[in-house]
């Protein structure tokens, strides 16, 4: 009966995928709802998922028809041509994705509420579980994001706007694209179960390192529009570093999948390919002659004896000529700087000081009397 269902839900993608074009809406709501019957007859059954080399048990129809329509989306991202069409069916996968999630949510509560002698083996079948479907939204998470970073590199290449009239994209947002990659890579890299395992740890590291070489591939682009050549040069050398150390990585371990091997090579070559428009740009810049006119004797001198600490943003070496010599950081020992008279600090010692007793030789008055009144009078 599954080989049935499965071979059903076949033909009708490929009937939606022969039948689409303009005018076939009504036969495509009619597919689609055919395919959510499909799907839900073969929830019915109890299914299984693969998860770290365990089988996964999916007890409740509802959360496997939901895992069944993600399953179902990602078949149809194969056949999927033009870019809007691949973001409207990733729509619908995390649609799926997210409402499995929240079921499993709802059993767990529901064991726990229930409290039965199985609980504790019924509630980590449905974490483990629940891990499965974090990590494939994840992972479709990151293939959803590789996708936009390709539309963008395009529109990059090209200079051109989107079609809402937008300005055309920087080497900046490529940067700020990569950083989420990163930070997806980390959470699924945190996800239990894939820290103890040797081979997708290998795979997290090595994905690490090759989103971190294209953010800084772009950032290097960056300095280079900005006629920063030799900052640019040495970023181009730490990406082609870290790519080198990526691929050896994935080559380590059988985990990698296409998505990996084919971002990792295009890494390599684009590296390359920057490397060179570096450097030639760095030899017609230099063939030109210097971007600045040259500068006096005096204004060396006094360049010379300015120390670097106050001025960043100036620096030249011509002033230390040929000879290495090493330039002044900063004015040592630093001169004298007038302060407050104000004291920062106020004695506290005169509220702890004892003071003798001299009560004893304090003058006694005299005791008074009648003729004692008249006397001072």
């Amino acid at each position: 009966q599954g080989g049935a269902t499965d071979l059903a839900e076949e033909e009708l993608l490929q009937i939606g995928k022969t039948s689409a074009g303009v005018g076939n809406e009504m036969l495509k709501a009619k597919l689609e709802k055919s395919l959510a019957q499909t799907r839900k007859e073969k929830a019915e059954a109890v299914g299984a998922v693969e998860w770290l080399g365990q089988s996964v048990p999916v007890a409740n129809a509802t959360t496997h028809q939901h895992i069944l329509t993600a399953e179902g989306s990602q078949k149809e991202l194969e056949s999927a041509e033009t870019f809007e069409e691949k973001m409207q069916i990733y729509d619908k996968l995390f649609m799926a994705l997210e409402d499995a999630k929240k079921q499993i949510r709802d059993d767990v509560s529901d064991q726990l509420k229930q409290g039965d002698a199985g609980e504790e083996a019924a509630v980590a079948q449905l974490q483990t579980l629940r891990t499965y479907v974090q990590s494939r939204t994840l992972l479709s998470t990151r293939d959803r994001d590789l996708l936009l970073v390709e539309n963008v590199q395009e529109k990059l290449a090209a200079r051109t706007k989107d079609a809402a009239g937008r300005k055309a994209p920087r080497p900046e947002n490529l940067v700020k694209m990569f950083e989420s990659l990163l930070a997806g890579n980390e959470e699924w890299a945190q996800l239990p179960g894939i820290e103890g395992d040797a081979g997708l740890s290998k795979v997290s590291a090595a994905r690490s390192l090759m989103y971190k070489g294209w953010r800084i591939l772009y950032l290097a682009q960056s300095y280079k529009q900005q006629r920063q050549l030799p900052e640019a040069l040495a970023l181009v050398e730490r990406v082609q570093q870290l790519a080198k150390v990526a691929a050896q990585r994935f080559a380590e371990t059988p985990a990698m999948d296409q998505v990996d091997k084919t971002w990792v090579g295009r890494l390599q070559e684009q590296v390359r390919l920057s490397r060179v428009e570096v450097q030639s740009e760095a030899v017609l810049q230099q063939a030109a002659g210097p971007a600045h006119p040259a500068q006096s004797s005096d204004t060396l001198k006094q360049l010379a004896a300015t120390p670097l600490s106050a001025r960043l943003n100036n620096y030249d070496a011509a002033v230390y000529g040929d000879a290495g010599k090493a330039p002044k950081l900063v004015d040592f020992p630093p001169p004298i700087e007038a302060v407050a008279c104000k004291p920062a600090l106020f004695d506290l010692a005169l509220n702890k000081a004892l003071y003798p007793d001299v009560s004893a030789r304090a003058t006694k008055k005299k005791a008074g009397g009648l003729l004692s009144w008249f006397s001072r009078s």
